[in-house]
């Protein structure tokens, strides 16, 4: 049972990593993927836009030690998600699912911003409710991790019950 509760932890936490640090690529600006250069003029830029301190320095070095990062990063949260006991498996894998998640939504603005053309066929960009393609898809997604834990938590309870 504890294997069950174990992978479903996981794959929402994966899940949410991958979505997280996909969207701090995509969102980046277009003179960054250009690699123009900071100037006294202009000192943002060509930067990359990231609030997380750590993975801002890994992206001014190079999107791969970005990449390299989340994998290290991935493997540090499997490792203790696997080493933790039950109760407290699921309730570290449901708050970093949820960070994640939360920082993937907070590049929602910027996406839209990048990708609203149109989407829904609403030519301002809006569609569906007022929201754009990239809301819409990060609330699938989040609504989507938050299911992965609760099935983990029934998987639980009803390990216990």
């Amino acid at each position: 049972m504890r294997k069950k509760i174990l992978i479903v932890a996981m794959i929402a936490m994966v899940f949410s990593l991958v979505i997280d640090f996909s969207v701090t690529l995509i969102g980046q600006p277009e003179p960054y993927w250009q690699g123009v250069v900071p100037t006294v003029e202009n000192p943002d830029l060509g930067k990359p836009n990231e609030s997380n301190l750590i993975g801002y320095e890994f992206l001014l070095r190079h999107p791969i030690y970005f990449i390299l990062f989340g994998l290290v990063w991935l493997a540090f949260l499997i490792v203790t998600a696997r080493w933790l006991i039950d109760p407290l498996c699921i309730i570290f894998s449901v708050g970093i699912t949820i960070g994640h998640m939360w920082a993937a939504l907070s590049w929602s603005d910027n996406l839209i911003r990048k990708l609203s053309s149109g989407f829904f066929g609403a030519p301002d960009g809006l569609g569906l409710l007022g929201l754009t393609a990239p809301q819409w898809y990060v609330g699938l997604i989040f609504i989507t991790s938050i299911f992965l834990m609760h099935f983990a938590l029934h998987i639980y309870k009803r390990k216990k019950g």
